[in-house]
């Protein structure tokens, strides 16, 4: 390791932050000891990379092209050549459903996702307040109905995510939840975020209640909507989560 970062000029201890974020092993204590003794020795094989992570380490030079002559200098940028890209996306996709496993909907919060548990900690504290002042704005929000699916949608997702190493993250505030107001989630898969929303939406009148619907894009292409799940006769929104994460997942790397 100290030779190895001498030669890229940082410390060996920046070197192996670097690999641990990126998931490269490096030689266990000892190896090149053993190495030098002729001992037997493992070498830990390198994992393939996590969809939607960078094939790069370390931050790349920024160029800047902002003031009154960007025109000028981005008609110096060469332009780089096709990518080849070491796995097509059939394999991506294959590789990605075994890291998903199965995503299972519970019924009951446990486990819950630390996010998940700000939340209804939040519902704790409206459930005392309900409790001395009898009025529906102090009501616990997700006792029941559509607001808990939702919830127990989200945990699935969350904690399926954190699992596989990715970072999920949503407004945890006791008062972001506004009748009516879209609430945005995220997921953090490699170095890339896909945002999604899971809003309940009116069915037909012969038909009442509400349907939930989930859609997903990019953080970069929010307007690219067209991946969407919804609540249908033969299948609920619960039972389309395992798809969706893979999906996510295919998304980022894309």
């Amino acid at each position: 390791m100290r030779t190895v970062a001498a030669t890229i000029g940082i410390s060996d201890v920046a070197l192996a932050k670097h690999c641990k974020k990126a998931d490269i092993p490096v030689p266990t204590r000892g190896y090149w000891a053993r190495k030098q003794a002729r001992k037997p020795t493992i070498q830990i094989a390198l994992p393939p990379r996590f969809p939607g992570a960078s094939d790069r380490i370390g931050e790349p030079p920024r160029n800047d092209y902002w003031g009154a002559d960007w025109t000028e200098k981005f008609k110096d940028v060469t332009i780089p050549p096709v990518p080849i890209f070491d796995e097509d996306m059939s394999s991506v996709e294959e590789r990605s459903r075994k890291l998903v496993g199965q995503v299972r909907c519970g019924r009951k919060f446990e486990p819950a996702h630390p996010l998940v548990t700000k939340l209804l900690a939040h519902d704790e504290e409206r459930r005392k307040e309900f409790a001395k002042k009898r009025h529906s704005l102090y009501a616990p929000k997700y006792d029941a109905g559509t607001a808990r699916r939702r919830l127990l949608i989200i945990n699935a997702l969350f904690l399926t995510a954190a699992r596989i190493g990715c970072r999920p993250l949503m407004n945890t505030s006791k008062y972001v939840e506004e009748p009516g107001g879209k609430r945005d989630l995220w997921i953090t898969i490699g170095k890339a975020h896909v945002c999604f929303t899971i809003e309940p939406h009116q069915i037909e009148e012969r038909r009442p209640g509400e349907r939930l619907c989930l859609v997903f894009s990019r953080e970069r292409d929010r307007s690219n909507t067209d991946k969407s799940w919804e609540d249908r006769e033969e299948s609920q929104l619960e039972n389309q989560l395992t798809e969706i994460l893979v999906q996510m997942l295919l998304s980022a790397e894309a």
